[in-house]
């Protein structure tokens, strides 16, 4: 049974609802995910929580990170800041809005492969922002350029060390930075492994690696995607581009959604 879009934590009468926030502008890179060419852009910053309102949202920016999961709500019950750590799921895409997803297990290996695959170098290496550790990811056509330089795959926080003037530069062009808890981090994957585990991303100062598994009840951060859709521009594509009628119609005393011959429930759920 899927995962459904309104959830319940350990959190006595907490409960997690179904809220999109505000649309927010994705870094301009794009990234290549897999061997036939296919391309996402990541999100503005880290998924997170906000408990007073009862929202979702990214945090403000790529670099923020609060290392709250929904434990510490439990034994702080006046706190009504966010939270930013979760255990696995597979609709936190659904949570912010349309087009939102998780990396698979094999997109991420893909994107921080050790090794050329084609032409595509790896593109993701550990970085320190003045005293923030992140792991960095270029995008496809990213290049070095005046004195901001890049070693990817580096074993260390010191190799890749940027000011936050350099750190603003870098994002205008695309590159995307993910924040670590006590200079590690652990992010979801849309990956299962067995009944209770999932696959993740883990990076420390030593290491970078994918397919890497936890049990699903690990408070990881997660970073979603949305894949790159190309829009047609000369007249034959249009003609030949396939449009999706969308119909509202009343099913069993609900509003259900029919669309390429598959009825939806509001929250997006098809087994209800």
């Amino acid at each position: 049974m899927k995962h459904i879009s309104v959830f319940v934590m350990a959190l006595g009468a907490m409960f997690f609802v179904f809220n999109n926030v505000q649309a927010e502008e994705s870094p301009k890179g794009k990234f290549t995910i897999n061997s036939n060419g296919d391309q996402v852009q990541f999100a503005p910053g880290n998924l997170q929580y906000v408990i007073s309102s009862g929202t979702w949202q990214f945090a403000a920016s790529q670099t923020e990170i609060i290392g709250l999961d929904a434990s510490y709500v439990t034994t702080n019950p006046g706190y009504a800041g966010a939270i930013d750590l979760f255990p696995w799921g597979e609709d936190y895409g659904s949570y912010i809005g349309t087009g939102w997803r998780l990396l698979t297990d094999e997109e991420w290996q893909y994107l921080l492969r050790e090794e050329e695959i084609g032409d595509g170098p790896m593109n993701a290496g550990l970085a320190t922002i003045v005293t923030q550790h992140v792991l960095m990811l270029v995008p496809d056509d990213w290049h070095e350029y005046g004195d901001i330089k890049f070693t990817p795959g580096c074993n260390n926080w010191t190799t890749n060390s940027y000011t936050e003037a350099n750190r603003s530069s870098l994002e205008e062009s695309g590159v995307v930075f993910l924040p670590c808890v006590n200079d590690a981090g652990d992010y979801w994957s849309a990956t299962t492994n067995g009944e209770g585990n999932a696959y993740g991303i883990h990076f420390y100062e030593t290491s970078i690696a994918a397919n890497t598994p936890a049990s699903r009840t690990t408070p990881f951060s997660v970073r979603l995607v949305k894949d790159v859709k190309e829009t047609p521009t000369d007249v034959e594509e249009i003609k030949n581009y396939e449009l999706k009628i969308t119909n509202k119609i009343l099913h069993n005393g609900q509003i259900v959604i029919v669309r390429d011959g598959k009825t939806y429930n509001l929250l997006g759920q098809t087994d209800f």
